[in-house]
């Protein structure tokens, strides 16, 4: 993801990954997400860009992972039969 090498991830890395991975991840969430905001949002150091602890805290954070939608989602991938049930 860190195509430039600098140790960032900065919001057109991110975006030439979407976009690569485009209609696979657009349909698990069902929209193309606004990466600037996102990253901005996980930016703490206001520094335009993702480091490695900025990466790591995001990726990590169960209150921005476990909230109502992801878990939705993360259910409806797993309910691959449409049952409302996961099964083995």
């Amino acid at each position: 993801m860190d195509k430039s090498k600098d140790g960032y991830i900065c919001v057109h890395e991110i975006e030439g990954l979407m976009n690569e991975l485009k209609g696979e991840f657009t349909s698990i969430i069902g929209h193309d997400p606004n990466w600037k905001t996102i990253i901005d949002s996980l930016d703490t150091n206001n520094d335009g860009k993702l480091d490695f602890n900025e990466f790591i805290s995001a990726a990590t954070n169960r209150v921005i992972l476990l909230n109502e939608e992801n878990l939705i989602k993360a259910f409806s991938i797993l309910d691959t039969n449409d049952d409302g049930r996961v099964s083995a």
